[in-house]
């Protein structure tokens, strides 16, 4: 998140000399100016003596021109089940947003893993670190999931609503915590298999909705390796959870490329924030 400058044309002077030319184009441009001066009180007359008021974009201080302010959203939107919807990026913002989906992208169908928390018989370890993994310790208000993929990347966001903005706010706090003192932990499935999911530090925004982003590693026990973006941003009273993933393929730099930085897709669940809270009714 451009001003269009005309091309200056030469006047034409005909055979004057260039001293003669240069005067000429100088006094043009004064009564150019002059003309404009004089139009400008004129205008500012006429409506005073209309109305006694100053005319559209002039303050009656004097101050020069007012500008309108910009849509914002509440300072704490609430949102309710029926609104989830218009939380999730579009299958436009991720072709525009991250490199390995400009060619295209498609909603995926989603079975068990369209329910909050872990599948059942899986575990966290060390258990303090469930939060990173489940975003709220307890269910949530409502939660809601949705997933697109590509042929390199997939992209999924989940909304997890809490019962009011200082419930989600006390509840983003503990999950910055937590993902700050677990850089390393593993997803236990009940048959033996597992994932160990290693992060970097993460990059807090406080920009308009308090966010963090980080890069991620899952390394599987089949031996696959995904690389990930992941990241959490605070709406009102709800916790929007995204993670962009591709194979690693034993080349990290190409994978990194393929999904892009962690502050552009951050931008992108930002803005579909926003536009979702302004429109709240």
């Amino acid at each position: 998140m451009s001003a269009n400058v005309p091309e200056q044309h030469a006047l034409a002077d005909g055979d004057a000399p260039a001293p003669m030319r240069r005067s000429a184009r100088r006094w043009r441009w004064v009564v150019a100016v002059l003309v404009l001066l004089v139009g400008a009180v004129l205008l500012v007359q006429a409506w005073g003596a209309g109305d006694g008021g100053a005319p559209p974009g002039v303050s009656d201080s004097g101050a020069g021109l007012v500008s309108p302010a910009p849509s914002a959203p509440p300072t704490a939107p609430s949102f309710d089940a029926a609104d989830l919807g218009t939380l999730f990026v579009t299958a436009g913002d991720l072709e525009d947003a991250v490199p390995a989906a400009a060619d295209g992208i498609e909603a995926l169908t989603l079975g068990d893993e369209a329910s909050w928390g872990l599948s059942p018989g899986m575990s966290v370890s060390p258990a303090e670190c469930l939060v990173a993994a489940t975003v709220v310790a307890q269910p949530p208000v409502e939660y809601a999931v949705r997933a697109w993929g590509g042929a390199e990347v997939v992209f999924e966001q989940q909304v997890t609503l809490l019962a009011s903005a200082e419930a989600a706010e006390d509840a983003f706090r503990t999950l910055v915590t937590v993902v700050d003192a677990c850089p390393e932990y593993s997803l236990l499935g009940p048959e033996g298999e597992s994932a160990l999911v290693s992060t970097s530090p993460a990059i807090e925004d406080q920009g308009f909705f308090p966010s963090l982003a980080q890069r991620a590693e899952v390394a599987r026990a089949d031996a696959s390796t995904q690389a990930q973006v992941r990241g959490h941003l605070l709406v009102g009273n709800a916790i929007l959870t995204w993670t962009a993933s591709t194979p690693a393929d034993g080349d990290a730099d190409k994978a990194r490329e393929r999904l892009g930085a962690e502050a552009t897709l951050d931008a992108m669940v930002q803005a579909r924030a926003r536009a979702a809270a302004v429109a709240l009714p």
